[in-house]
C-alpha cells in the first residue's frame, strides 16, 4: 500500500502514522495485511471523530491511497471533507 499526500504537513503526518499503526495492528493481531478499503475507512473514521470532538477541526490534507489486496488493485482519493472515492481501472487484453 502506498499513499500520496497534499496539504498541511502536520496533518499528513498524523494520518500517515495512524494508517501505518492500523496496518501493523492488523498484521500482528490477525496475521494478515490490512485491506485497502479497510485502511481508507479507518482513516475516514478518524477524520470524522476529530471534527466531532470539542475544539476539533477537519484535517487539512488530501490523500491518494493505492494498493492491491485479495480483491484486486484499488485507488482511493480522500479529501479534507471526509469524502472518499474509489477508482478502479481495468485494462482490456487484446
Amino acid at each position: 500500500m502506498g499513499i500520496a499526500l497534499a496539504g498541511l504537513a502536520p496533518d499528513a503526518r498524523v494520518l500517515s502514522n495512524y494508517l501505518r499503526q492500523q496496518a501493523m495492528n492488523s498484521k500482528m493481531v490477525f496475521n494478515r495485511p490490512l485491506s485497502v478499503a479497510k485502511a481508507v475507512h479507518s482513516v475516514a473514521d478518524k477524520a470524522q471523530d476529530n471534527t466531532q470532538s470539542a475544539g476539533g477541526r477537519p484535517y487539512g490534507v488530501g490523500l491518494l491511497i493505492a494498493g492491491i489486496d485479495e480483491t484486486g488493485p484499488h485507488l482511493y482519493e480522500f479529501q479534507p471533507s471526509e469524502n472518499m472515492k474509489n477508482s478502479q481501472n481495468y485494462q482490456k487484453k487484446n
